[in-house]
């Protein structure tokens, strides 16, 4: 029997799926290496159509850039995966932040501020996850 435990626990199938969910909260997370290189990415390019908009030469490189740093950032968004509600927050507030980066001419850092703004976002929605997971499992095991 490989010294696994065969026995029944009340609700150890719940017990299972509550703890199925805190994992999964945990994986939705945004760690702090991707965020780190994500927001690299937006600072740099913010900084750089900073830079740009005061001279009209780079003003072409600063946009070719940008776009870029969007296109990525919104693939990694959709790439990145999770409950799909997460997903479409992520686009919907980059592509936001894209949008107002094009409207203000990249003058301000709206790319970064609605990058950090998606972040915050998204690990709220899996702290808050996470943290009813581990309640329920809490309340499974003491009524074990």
């Amino acid at each position: 029997m490989n010294g696994e435990f065969t026995g029944e626990i009340g609700g150890s199938g719940e017990l299972e799926e509550q703890e199925w969910k805190r994992r999964q909260a945990e994986k939705d997370k945004v760690s702090l290496v991707e965020g780190l290189l994500l927001l690299m990415l937006a600072a740099t390019a913010d900084l750089f159509e900073i830079v740009a908009g005061l001279t009209i030469v780079l003003w072409l490189i600063g946009l070719v850039l940008g776009s870029l740093a969007s296109g990525i950032i919104v693939m990694w968004a959709i790439l990145r995966g999770g409950q799909s509600y997460q997903v479409f927050r992520r686009v919907i507030i980059t592509v936001a932040g894209w949008l107002l980066d094009i409207v203000f001419l990249g003058i301000l850092p709206i790319r970064t501020l609605a990058l950090l703004l998606t972040f915050w976002v998204n690990n709220r929605d899996a702290n808050r996850r996470i943290k009813e997971a581990t309640e329920r499992i809490d309340e499974l095991l003491k009524s074990a």
